[in-house]
């Protein structure tokens, strides 16, 4: 059994009997010790679970230790003791890397030789240490500790064994303390809470909590406020930051328990200060446990890809009342067998490359994308994550911002596999020349008599009919949507679909007043409206019902987007929007620029302003005019944004977001971008090119080119929920044998809409009947050669 397919679960929860130790070594790498995985190794037990076997000498158990007296000279197999080990103890092996036995060892002669045994019982007798070679340990009349070291990286599930091979020469033995455990290098200092600052009570190392019982301590917590109010975190040092390998994986581990009830805490294991970025989400995501009155031990797995120039780690705690302990906190490298390189082919038609991987026994593929030849993915862009369970072919097609910009490349994909705790295999590189497709959202400019109209709603206050403002775009203009086929990049999907949270936004740009205004009209659906409190005039606004935008006053190549990885100012100057209603001060827009200007801007933006109406439930529009020429006036060495007008047509960088707080805090964040990260707020490269289109320009694609490249997709289904009946809408991009088929919850396939049905690109509808099936959720799946794709649904009768 290999090592890779053992222990696939990203986050694991194991009761353990805990002992481990730290030992410090140089590059700030403290050493961690895992479990004795050795039964009865001090012998206080007698001869239990230890066996003599052979006629050339005796073993005899009293004193605590083993006694062999050796009778007759002769192989070393022909006297032996040995511990016969449990599909337990085999499965704490298989967890693979450094492994360490200890033993105490001294000869009444003198002198003795010996094979050290560890590897399969009965077979091909394959072992970690040679009979002839590093398996071999002389020892003297002294009693002393003689460590053997092996990384395993396979285990034999129809046996093993430990044991001593003595009879090579008729010299007698003594052996005591046997230990065979995993030896692991750690970032953390002092994550064994042993060492105590003498001012404060706290652990070394650590900026909070208190030494208790040899564990961290928080007592007492108020569980009011933000949750990093209470917290206790160690910053590391450039050593440690060294010692820290990219790409991992790594593994984060602790025990934690409270003494009353249940408490949350966030793990948090990232860059300190700049964008806070972190490996296990915020405290909606990954990152965040719940944890009881037993004493467990918690892990965390993660494919370290990047590090920071600062960086900490530890807990915040602050979710309920009450106390909350912590021991033996680790990080370490994971290491594993790197699975093969995979076959991969490419194809392309009407503009969407089909890209597909031979299954090499990884857990996961990853698809890289780049518009040049690279040898490490890291050159590329992440598009596709695929899995054997699920499918191993990719579609992918890059979108021009307009019409008037497509054209045909190279496009350059790459391939890794990894296992299932994320160590990379090596890349396969395919290549194919395609076209791009063309991307249906763009930002427009407007008429003088919408600028009119929308300076006079400000001053009014009143934000005009939907279909006033809607007159202002071209009819077919489609607005930019965030909704429930959106990328979720923080916290879990709205429970209520798309009227718990969605917004459509119309985007638009003037020429006329001089202070380039961005218009934004916005229509935002939510049950439950939690406006945003005052402090910081709206910056804080992420953690409650809003929008956010990135905008970039610059216009890189739309294939490979900007490469900005935090805000920059000067000639490609980045800038964040936050708008809102605020509880006290009503409507805002606030802008950030991430601290990259001269001026720092952080504020409200002046000469803009934002007005609400929120007359229908479940319903708030927001009218945004904002003045961009004030970015400039605060940070004097930033280009200002320039627009085209009449037919010209150029680019900006630009992101739309959508936050939803149910509660206290936010519970949802909905990203625009197809390359959203959770990062994306302080990361332009996760923004999207989009066109700037003068009135006069062409703006329907039918108009510039003769053929638009169509995309496979599946829509919602509508009416949902639905009683008996509801339709079905999926796109074709090219001829296709299509399948389309119902499942219950439990995985049960209870309707056949197509089977097989060879259907032309393009779109297409089909109408489901579920008059015979109950009331309840159901998933309805299209699959093609080319492309696959599930939804849910819900049936009410």
């Amino acid at each position: 059994m290999n090592i890779s397919t053992i222990n696939k679960t990203m986050l694991s929860f194991a009761l353990v009997v805990f002992s481990l130790g730290f030992i410090t070594q140089s590059q700030a790498q403290y050493t961690l010790y895992g479990d004795n995985v050795v039964i009865n190794g001090d012998f206080s037990a007698a001869d239990s679970a230890w066996e003599p076997n052979g006629g050339n000498g005796t073993a005899t158990f009293d004193g605590g230790n083993i006694d062999i007296v050796v009778t007759t000279a002769g192989n070393m197999w022909d006297f032996q003791v040995y511990q016969v080990l449990s599909a337990d103890q085999i499965a704490a092996l298989a967890e693979g890397g450094d492994w360490e036995l200890t033993f105490d060892a001294a000869s009444p002669d003198g002198a003795k030789t010996f094979h050290v045994f560890l590897g399969e019982n009965g077979g091909s007798w394959s072992r970690y240490w040679a009979s002839d070679g590093d398996g071999l340990v002389t020892v003297d009349g002294e009693m002393k500790t003689y460590t053997l070291n092996t990384e395993i990286k396979e285990v034999w599930t129809s046996g093993m064994k430990l044991g001593f091979e003595v009879a090579a020469d008729d010299a007698d033995l003594v052996i005591d303390n046997i230990v065979l455990r995993t030896k692991k290098p750690s970032v953390v200092f002092n994550g064994d809470f042993s060492l105590v600052d003498s001012t404060n009570g706290a652990p070394q190392g650590f900026s909070g909590g208190v030494v208790q019982n040899g564990e961290m301590a928080f007592l007492d917590i108020p569980g009011e406020g933000n949750q990093w109010e209470v917290q206790s975190m160690q910053t590391f040092t450039q050593e440690q930051l060294d010692s820290i390998y990219a790409p991992g994986p790594y593994e984060l581990s602790f025990h934690a328990y409270t003494d009353e009830g249940t408490n949350d805490i966030h793990v948090y294991f990232g860059e300190k200060g700049g964008g806070w970025a972190r490996y296990f989400g915020n405290e909606f995501g990954d990152g965040k446990l719940t944890i009881d009155t037993e004493k467990k031990k918690y892990t965390l797995e993660t494919p370290i890809n990047q590090v920071w120039a600062d960086m900490q780690v530890g807990f915040e705690v602050n979710f309920q009342a009450g106390n909350i302990f912590i021991d033996n906190l680790s990080i370490t490298r994971i290491t594993e067998i790197a699975p093969a390189a995979p076959e991969v082919a490419v194809a392309t038609e009407n503009g969407i490359v089909s890209i597909g991987v031979t299954d090499a026994g990884a857990a996961t593929y990853e698809v890289y994308f780049a518009d040049s030849a690279f040898t490490d993915y890291t050159g590329g862009s992440l598009i596709a994550t695929l899995d054997a369970a699920t499918g191993l072919t990719a579609t992918h097609s890059v979108p021009a911002p307009h019409a008037s910009m497509v054209k045909t490349f190279d496009a350059y994909y790459g391939v890794i596999g990894r296992t299932a705790k994320g160590t990379p295999g090596p890349m396969t590189a395919a290549m194919v020349n395609t076209a791009t497709s063309v991307a249906p959202n763009y930002i427009y400019e407007l008429s003088a008599e919408a600028v009119e109209a929308a300076a006079g709603a400000l001053e009014s206050g009143v934000v005009p009919p939907a279909s006033a403002l809607a007159s202002f775009f071209p009819d077919d203009y489609k607005p930019f949507t965030i909704d429930s086929n959106s990328l979720v990049v923080e916290g879990n999907a709205p429970e209520g679909g798309d009227a718990d949270a969605s917004a459509k936004f119309w985007v638009g740009f003037e020429n006329i007043t001089g202070a380039n205004m961005m218009v934004f009209y916005a229509e935002m659906t939510d049950d439950v409206i939690v406006p945003a409190a005052a402090a910081n005039d709206g910056g804080g606004a992420w953690d409650f019902d809003s929008w956010e935008a990135g905008i970039g006053a610059y216009s890189p190549d739309f294939i490979t987007g900007s490469d900005h990885q935090s805000f920059e100012a000067g000639d490609e100057p980045d800038y964040q929007l936050r708008a809102g209603l605020m509880d006290v001060n009503g409507p805002f827009i606030h802008g950030w620029d991430g601290g990259s200007g001269s001026g720092d801007f952080n504020q409200l933006v002046g000469n803009s302003a934002t007005i609400a109406d929120t007359s229908t439930a479940g319903m708030t529009r927001l009218l945004t005019i904002l003045s961009t020429i004030e970015f400039s006036g605060v940070n004097t060495e930033s280009d200002n944004f320039e627009y085209p007008t009449g037919e010209g047509v150029s680019t900006m960088m630009f992101n739309l977001a959508l936050n939803d707080n149910d509660g206290s805090s936010r519970d949802y964040q909905g990203c625009w971008s197809s390359k959203c990260t959770g990062q994306w707020w302080n990361t332009p490269a996760d923004w999207e090119v989009v066109a700037l289109v003068g009135s006069a320009a062409v703006v329907s694609n039918e108009d510039e080119v003769t053929t638009t490249p169509l995309e496979y997709s599946l829509d919602q289904n509508y009416p949902n929920p639905f009683n008996p009946t509801t339709n079905i809408q999926f796109t074709l991009a090219a001829t296709s044998n299509v399948t389309l088929e119902v499942y219950n919850m439990l995985g049960q396939k209870v309707a056949t809409i197509l089977q097989g049905q060879k259907m032309n690109a393009g779109n297409h509808a089909q109408v489901f009947d579920a008059s015979r099936l109950a009331s309840g959720m159901y998933v309805y799946r299209i699959s093609t050669p080319n492309f696959v794709q599930s939804r849910t649904m819900m049936l009410i009768k």
